[in-house]
């Protein structure tokens, strides 16, 4: 079923998301405008209080989002029949993006560690369609693997019983190393 402009129901139109995304980047710009002379937006003696920058980059973004809005309402007969996505183009879109959002809902909840397990494992499962081993492969290894460089390798302290795990190894690591080298172990 077509409208009249000869977009399928459903569609939605340039011109509205050009308008919707010029507004939300007034929203945006207002909101840290507002906060900027909230916390400070002068020069202080000591250089520029903390809202001094953000005030700027406010701003801006007001400026170019009603730019943007106004320039859209002066061409809106122009822009009327423009598709600017159509509902099964949407449709995958939607498919990538609410699990995403789930995903970073997990993280808070979870923690990362086991939300990307949870992540990688559906998208395996569903997306891919691939089977239960390599689903459990990839979706358990990757959490590992990204563990052992953050601790490992960049020395992050984790909390809880994974840090002492990896605190225990990487011990235990230092002393067969010190052994192999022929260095006596220090006694604490």
């Amino acid at each position: 079923m077509t409208t009249p402009e000869g977009r399928a129901r459903g569609d939605i139109a340039t011109r509205w998301v050009e308008l919707f995304v010029a507004l939300l980047f007034v929203l945006v710009g207002a909101i840290v405008i507002v906060d900027s002379v909230r916390v400070g937006y002068t020069w202080a003696e000591d250089g520029p209080k903390a809202g001094y920058f953000p005030f700027y980059i406010g701003c801006i973004l007001v400026a170019c989002g009603a730019y943007i809005a106004l320039q859209t309402i002066w061409r809106w007969r122009k822009l009327d029949g423009i598709t600017f996505v159509t509902r099964d183009r949407l449709k995958p879109v939607f498919l990538m993006l609410l699990p995403t959002i789930a995903f970073v809902i997990l993280v808070g909840w979870l923690g990362i560690y086991v939300a990307a397990f949870i992540y990688v494992g559906g998208f395996m499962l569903w997306q891919g369609r691939y089977g239960w081993l390599p689903t459990l492969a990839v979706s358990a290894g990757l959490p590992l693997v990204l563990f052992a460089v953050v601790v490992g390798l960049l020395g992050v302290v984790v909390g809880g019983l994974l840090a002492a795990v990896a605190s225990a190894s990487a011990g235990a690591a230092r002393g067969v190393r010190r052994r192999a080298a022929g260095r006596p172990r220090l006694k604490a």
